[in-house]
């Protein structure tokens, strides 16, 4: 008996080759659905409204069913000084519409089974739909406003990427609780699993978007304080892009660093694994920012499953990432302890090996293989099918 295949929808805004975690699960999420036989569709609204342009229509412009609502009141989208804000402003009012409208398009033409938005703040693209909705949540996205709560109130099931995110949705919406579920972000841990023996390279990796919140400079500032025995041996290297970049580099220069550290730019998947396979260690220390938290941290992970031991601060999700894969600090603002930790698991090899041990028994449970399987898991129970 041929049963009939489940079709999935992912609507997102965050996909390759958008440097990001996000955009990393997205992949993993319609490359799993793909392999595990389900028929899926991707609609992605490309987060920074570049390659949205040609999409745009007249009646975007205008309200529709989806916009007409507090988070987009006359006086916000009206007003000047935010009208090309990314959130409440005239242009996320465009963008929105816009998501509306294609998604309704495409919803008619598909006839999903699941519609799987991988952000909240995507509301749009299921407003006022029949179809089961599956969203993921970030905790930037938990506060009181509409998008948010029409998740919360409409979604079947709301994913959420730690603990410390999901507390903080059924704190604010309680009605939620029930239909909110722990699903930690997954990576192709064999992708990034190093087999062979060779000697790794004396280097350091700070692997982030550069911003203000991932606090990078007390980073570049700690590696004045490492000892001049591992400082002559080691180089650091900083992989990404972002609005902290310039800012970055002008104080490594300051410090006359520029010797020991090397910006590396924005690398592909495979340039990004190769340097985590051969370097020894990864640091990255988040701080609060704006009242929030770094909500997981899948860099973390993509490290760990490279074989390196991290150095992290303790704020918000970032311990549920780590686990004991590796050492925390406890004053994110004070580099001075940032230099002795990267220290101390550089010159203990007992310290450095028991960590390797750890992660080597913890780093499956978020391969993208078994989070399909319970992603399935939830879809079956949606649909009361239990023969996907």
């Amino acid at each position: 008996m041929s049963h009939k295949r489940l079709k999935v929808l992912i609507v997102t805004m965050d996909y390759p080759p958008r440097y990001g975690g996000l955009g990393s699960v997205t992949y993993a999420l319609e490359k799993g659905l793909r392999a595990a036989g389900v028929l899926v569709r991707l609609l992605n609204f490309d987060g920074s409204s570049i390659s949205n342009r040609g999409y745009l229509s007249t009646r975007d412009l205008f309200y529709t069913s989806a916009t007409r609502n507090s988070h987009f009141a006359p006086h916000k989208i009206l007003n000047p000084l935010s009208s090309l804000a990314i959130d409440g402003g005239f242009r996320d009012f465009v963008y929105n519409n816009m998501i509306y409208r294609i998604s309704q398009q495409f919803i008619k033409q598909f006839k999903p089974d699941i519609i799987h938005i991988t952000r909240a703040k995507l509301y749009c693209a299921v407003f006022g739909v029949q179809e089961p909705i599956v969203a993921n949540c970030h905790a930037e996205e938990v506060r009181k406003a509409y998008p948010i709560q029409y998740i919360a109130n409409n979604a079947a099931k709301i994913l959420c990427y730690s603990n410390y995110t999901r507390n903080l949705l059924v704190g604010l919406y309680p009605q939620s609780t029930k239909r909110t579920e722990l699903m930690h972000p997954p990576i192709d841990v064999k992708k990034y699993r190093t087999s062979d023996k060779r000697p790794r390279r004396n280097q350091v990796v700070v692997m982030s978007r550069l911003e203000k919140a991932k606090n990078i400079d007390t980073v570049v500032k700690s590696i004045e304080y490492v000892p001049a025995q591992i400082l002559s041996k080691y180089r650091f290297l900083i992989i990404g892009e972002g609005t902290e970049e310039d800012r970055l580099k002008k104080l490594t220069d300051k410090l006359h660093l520029d010797n020991v550290v090397t910006f590396c730019g924005g690398l592909s998947e495979n340039e990004k694994i190769a340097l985590l396979k051969e370097s020894k260690l990864y640091v990255l220390c988040p701080k609060r920012y704006d009242n929030m938290a770094e909500a997981f941290g899948i860099t973390f992970l993509e490290a760990q499953a490279a074989g390196l031991p991290v150095i992290a601060s303790r704020i918000g999700g970032i311990p549920e990432a780590v686990g004991n894969g590796g050492i925390y600090i406890d004053d994110v603002d004070n580099p001075r302890e940032i230099a002795d930790k990267m220290t101390r698991m550089l010159t203990d090899s007992q310290l450095y090996s028991r960590t390797q041990d750890n992660i080597l028994d913890r780093i499956n449970n978020f391969d993208t293989n078994r989070w399909i399987a319970k992603l399935l898991i939830v879809y079956r129970s949606l649909l009361g099918r239990d023969d996907i």
